[in-house]
């Protein structure tokens, strides 16, 4: 069952998590109904829904042990899509335009308290599995709020609140499935730094796109002082002061072409896939220090998690340019 590059072998669970959700969902409240079931088509809904299933492959489980974690994951990722999206408004076809703001965070709290409902609602996810998802959230809202906060500018911090931010969401992810395999310590705790590791590497690339290649408005416009900026901030480089000054008057968004023309000067484009590509090497190590277990299913999730960390690769033009920055 070994995956082809970038294809996880896992996808087939898709309609099993998408039923178990629509199950899920309140059945007398029709707006909620309809907003779930658009967002979790299997063309508008995110792969990391099946790293559950994936890690309790890989730790010695069957996928459908993790099909109610995937389903807790898979409001888990709507909650925070639509709360985003209620903060931002930089998604035109985000759930904020259609119901605006308000009812936007309301159905997005309304999706994080239906992802305990599916752990609570599944035997197979154990008490440690709640108490996992809920440590998570604390420290994926310490992330948030760092970046919300503003102010972040060194490279640790910034470092921090990735692994906060995005990080403990791919952690709780990985460990929710090698609990639900009723795995060991040991286990749950690698899969969960393997996790750590996508989440941060998918922040990197999330952080390269909204300031190079921005779908709609550039993280920049938005004032937003993310990866590429704090390369460029503690680099030395001619242009260095420059984007400093810019940076403490808020004046991003008044001169985002400026600013890009700074970032790609100091080689921040590069250095993003450096480090991206850094942290792809990070989550295969913990891969190969994983107990290689016998059988159909291990197989299938070693190869669905490897597959995690070749998706993101596959349409990044900028692989092609030299990635050998002198930092980090």
């Amino acid at each position: 069952m070994a995956a082809e590059r970038g294809r996880n072998p896992l996808t087939a669970f898709y309609p099993d998590v998408r039923a178990r959700m629509v199950e899920l969902t309140p059945q007398d409240w029709p707006e909620m109904t309809r907003a779930v079931e658009q967002h979790i088509t299997q063309f508008d809904f995110p792969t990391s829904v099946l790293l559950p299933l994936a890690t309790c492959a890989a730790a010695g489980g069957a996928p459908e042990q993790a099909v109610g974690a995937a389903a807790a994951l898979g409001f888990v990722l709507l909650g925070i899509r639509w709360l985003d999206d209620a903060a931002d408004r930089d998604r035109p076809d985000g759930l904020w335009a259609t119901l605006g703001p308000a009812r936007s965070n309301l159905f997005g709290a309304t999706a994080l308290a239906l992802a305990y409902k599916a752990l609570a609602r599944d035997g197979a996810a154990p008490r440690q599995a709640s108490e996992s998802m809920a440590s998570h959230f604390v420290a994926m809202a310490k992330g948030q709020d760092s970046d919300i906060a503003g102010g972040v500018r060194s490279f640790d911090s910034y470092w921090a609140l990735m692994s906060g931010k995005a990080g403990a969401a791919f952690a709780m992810a990985c460990g929710l499935g090698a609990i639900c395999a009723k795995a060991g310590p040991a286990t749950v705790a690698l899969l969960e730094r393997f996790g750590r590791h996508l989440g941060v590497l998918l922040q990197i690339l999330d952080d390269l796109e909204g300031c190079f290649r921005p779908t709609g408005t550039s993280d920049i416009e938005q004032g937003k002082v993310t990866l590429p900026v704090v390369y460029a901030l503690n680099l030395e480089h001619e242009r260095q002061s420059e984007l400093a000054a810019l940076v403490e008057d808020g004046a991003l968004p008044r001169h985002a072409a400026r600013v890009v023309d700074i970032l790609e000067a100091a080689g921040a484009r590069e250095y993003c896939v450096w480090a991206a590509i850094e942290e792809r090497k990070r989550a295969l190590a913990v891969l190969r220090n994983l107990p290689r277990l016998d059988g159909e299913n291990a197989s299938a999730g070693r190869d669905a998690l490897a597959s995690f960390l070749e998706l993101p690769f596959e349409d990044l033009p900028e692989l092609s340019l030299p990635a050998t920055p002198d930092r980090r």
